[in-house]
């Protein structure tokens, strides 16, 4: 009887999995084709099925706003902050809430996202990051003085060992310790980085404990990766500039809304874009390279006639002239 009783009750919680899965597809379908009244009836109908659901609540402050509501859309978006709504991100992202934003008390409801997110990254950081995978290849010999660093970031639904082949010798050539990041979301057969706050909070985990295993010149720290963990490699030198000396980013994209380029720091990473032009992603490279140039930074774009999104052609020799662009080799000791 015990074990019909448990049966049941999976079966009725994979049911109610399935129609909520089922409800967010219609919703997406009734928005894309414009029929923003279904739209809201499904959201509604998600909100109050399940009372403890972020996103239900956020897709409902979507679809109010776009309906030409931004107070209701802020009272929607208000109890997605108190169902635990954390992905700073991903509220940055969504333009059609522009019009809440300049509804009094939108930024009482970002602070309480805010906060939400800050209490997610400790939980992250002090439990699940501290078992985060990292390897490690020490430069070569035994240095005299701090050596650069390089850090290696890979591409979503892969792992940490697939830069090893490309970067090692190449790090190698340029007397730099690498130290190679994983995220810790489960995509595919891989990894994806997660938010981006856990991103962040991984790559300078990455950057911690490369210091703690060896002498690491501060001002010769740079991040090298490949579409998402590019993105998240540059997203985090766009907003934390003092880190890096520079980055270069293969395949990726420049999101404004969610890193813009800061046009007052002191100093801003050195920036190796390499991209295919029939990447979806090249015309975001040309913004990214447009905004460091105004910025007064220093900006390589390299491109790829007939490449799509993919390593480019070439690429040991591509990434050996990134490197050269953002890591140049240090002066010889007198």
């Amino acid at each position: 009887m015990r074990k019909r009783v448990l049966a049941g009750v999976l079966v009725a919680s994979f049911a109610a999995l399935a129609w909520a899965d089922d409800a967010r597809e219609k919703l997406r379908e009734a928005a894309a084709r414009g029929d923003l009244e279904t739209a809201e009836t499904l959201a509604l109908a998600l909100v109050e099925k399940y009372p403890k659901d972020p996103l239900a609540a956020f897709d409902l402050a979507r679809v109010r706003s776009a309906r030409g509501h931004p107070a209701s859309a802020l009272d929607a978006l208000r109890l997605a902050a108190e169902r635990g709504f954390a992905w700073k991100a991903t509220l940055a992202r969504a333009a059609v809430l522009d019009p809440v934003r300049a509804v009094p008390g939108f930024e009482d409801v970002r602070a309480r996202i805010d906060a939400n997110a800050a209490a997610e990254l400790a939980r992250f950081a002090d439990g699940p990051a501290k078992k985060a995978r990292l390897l490690h290849y020490d430069a070569p010999g035994k240095a005299a003085r701090p050596t650069p660093l390089i850090v290696g970031l890979h591409p979503s639904g892969t792992s940490a060992d697939y830069l090893a082949p490309l970067l090692r010798p190449l790090a190698r050539e340029r007397g730099a310790h690498l130290v190679l990041a994983q995220g810790l979301t489960p995509l595919g057969n891989g990894w994806d980085w997660g938010v981006a706050e856990h991103a962040f909070h991984l790559i300078e985990r990455a950057i911690d404990q490369a210091r703690v295993r060896a002498q690491i010149d501060p001002a010769r720290v740079v991040a090298v990766g490949y579409s998402g963990g590019g993105n998240a490699g540059f997203d985090l030198a766009l907003t934390r500039p003092e880190l890096f000396a520079g980055v270069v980013l293969i395949g990726g994209s420049y999101e404004a809304r969610t890193a813009p380029v800061p046009t007052a720091a002191p100093r801003l990473p050195r920036v190796a874009l390499l991209i295919g032009e029939r990447d979806d992603r090249f015309a975001s490279n040309r913004e990214a390279e447009a905004a460091l140039r105004a910025a007064g930074g220093a900006v390589l774009l390299r491109s790829y006639p007939g490449v799509g999104h993919e390593l480019p052609p070439r690429v040991e020799a591509e990434l050996r002239a990134a490197l050269e662009f953002v890591l140049p080799q240090a002066p010889p000791t007198p």
